[in-house]
């Protein structure tokens, strides 16, 4: 690959005589290079302020200004401190001038008559090193803004590292074999409930930190580490001094030293507190889920079992079965709605009723407090208020137009049991068809007493009054 031609530079040449001029471009024009010509002190000062020159030829002897006094102001000048000057001389200088001139900054002398080899080689040589000095410098301004854009590319890194720390809410810490000495991010020291400097930057303190039931392993796993320079990773309880535990992830890697012995741990510690107890309650609620669909089958088996036996036909079953098995469904989803936690007594009771509310009558009427019921006894009470609704349709106050039903309920304390308290409901229907005591318990008559009986503390009567049925329930209450 062929070399770029290097840049030309300037040459300045200063005298008052044109002949003389002429002369040393003529011996320095081999060189190549820019030459300009100022014929007095003072046009050599504008070509300088004009162009960077490399180096100056002066004749010391000129009318206005000579060349001591010219080679003084060029000094004078910060940007020309540095600038080669050859003074040439046709008088016999003394060793005083001479004296005088390298004071003032001149870098070589040349008599006249010139000898052109001699001149040329002069200059040449502060030609290359005015060249070099400006690579030099071009590479220095090159490397200073490497410099800073490199600083610029790390301290941006390091923002964005110190950023992800802060979200991640990680804290690092390494581990000296050499000295001893283990150390951790101060942040992550406060996290942990702790003041730096507090405890003892070491092994001892390090474990001093953690559930005495963690020490023992966390100590072996940190000591085979350093023995063999495999990585270390731990999750550790931290024991803070207000009490609470604290679930954290520990992870490090060894550095090692020109002997290939691992001479430090270097590594990060992150907060798993939160994701611990997310873990510990996804695992409660798969438990949960487990039990409440074991609880759903079961119910699901008892209804299929109870309708069987009641039914005297493949249609009568199928049909009683589905019915239930939906009110059974829409309880579910009122309980998933509310996150399985608790609904309203209301709600289950208008999701069988509202339908029934035709016509623009108010046929239906509920009256009691807002109760918010826990899961199991809302599938209770849902199954119960579908077998009474199903009752009332086919046979009861809801099975003709001028029909009506009324649901009241309320909590009261329980006489002679302290302090427990029981949830009160009754079913009342009217203006329906005569009603009369069945024949056969049914299949809701023997779900109701399957649902509420004395084991479960329940007491529970059926009225089959001929004005319309009428069903009283009392269940254990729990205040929320």
């Amino acid at each position: 690959m062929t070399e770029p031609m290097p840049e030309r530079v300037k040459i300045l040449l200063v005298d008052d005589q044109p002949a003389k001029l002429l002369s040393y471009e003529t011996v320095l024009k081999p060189l190549d290079e820019d030459l300009i010509q100022a014929g007095s002190g003072q046009e050599a000062l504008e070509q300088l302020l004009r162009h960077e020159v490399a180096v100056i030829l002066i004749d010391i002897v000129m009318p206005d200004l000579d060349g001591f006094q010219l080679a003084e102001m060029i000094r004078s000048h910060p940007r020309f401190k540095k600038t080669g000057i050859i003074f040439v001389s046709a008088v016999h200088m003394t060793d005083a001038d001479r004296l005088r001139g390298y004071e003032l900054g001149a870098v070589d002398y040349v008599l006249v008559p010139v000898i052109p080899e001699l001149l040329r080689a002069k200059v040449r040589v502060f030609v290359e090193l005015f060249r070099k000095t400006q690579q030099l410098e071009n590479l220095n301004t090159e490397l200073e803004q490497r410099v800073t854009e490199r600083t610029a590319q790390l301290e941006a890194a390091n923002s964005r590292l110190t950023m992800a720390i802060e979200i991640a809410q990680l804290g690092t810490w390494e581990w000296d074999f050499i000295s001893g000495l283990m150390v951790m991010s101060e942040d992550y020291f406060h996290r942990l409930g702790h003041e730096p400097g507090v405890t003892e930057p070491a092994l001892e303190g390090f474990l001093g930190l953690l559930h005495p039931d963690n020490r023992q392993l966390v100590e072996a796993e940190l000591l085979r580490t350093r023995e063999s320079g495999v990585p270390f990773h731990q999750m550790l309880r931290v024991a803070r001094p207000d009490g609470q535990i604290l679930w954290c992830d520990a992870r490090a890697h060894c550095e090692f030293g020109a002997d290939g012995r691992p001479s430090r741990l270097v590594g990060v510690i992150m907060d798993i507190s939160e994701h611990k107890l997310a873990a510990e309650r996804q695992e409660m609620m798969v438990r949960e889920l487990h039990h409440r669909v074991k609880n759903s089958l079961a119910t699901v088996q008892a209804i299929a079992n109870l309708s069987r036996r009641t039914s005297t036909d493949i249609d009568t079953f199928c049909r009683s079965f589905s019915g239930r098995i939906v009110s059974l469904s829409k309880t579910h989803t009122l309980l998933v709605d509310n996150k399985w936690n608790r609904i309203r007594l209301r709600d289950i009771l208008t999701s069988e009723l509202d339908v029934f509310n035709d016509s623009g009558e108010e046929r239906i009427k509920l009256c009691g407090p807002a109760i918010d019921l826990p899961s199991e006894m809302a599938i209770s009470l849902g199954l119960a208020f579908h077998e009474l609704t199903t009752n009332a349709v086919k046979h009861g106050a809801l099975s003709v137009p001028g029909g009506r039903l009324s649901v009241n309920w309320s909590i009261a304390d329980e006489p002679g049991s302290g302090d427990n308290s029981a949830l009160h409901l009754q079913w009342r229907e009217h203006g329906g068809p005569k009603v009369g005591e069945p024949e056969h318990e049914g299949f809701g008559t023997a779900l109701l007493r399957g649902l509420f009986n004395t084991d479960n503390g329940c007491s529970m009567s059926v009225d089959f009054n001929p004005s319309g049925l009428n069903m009283e329930l009392a269940m254990p209450w729990v205040s929320n």
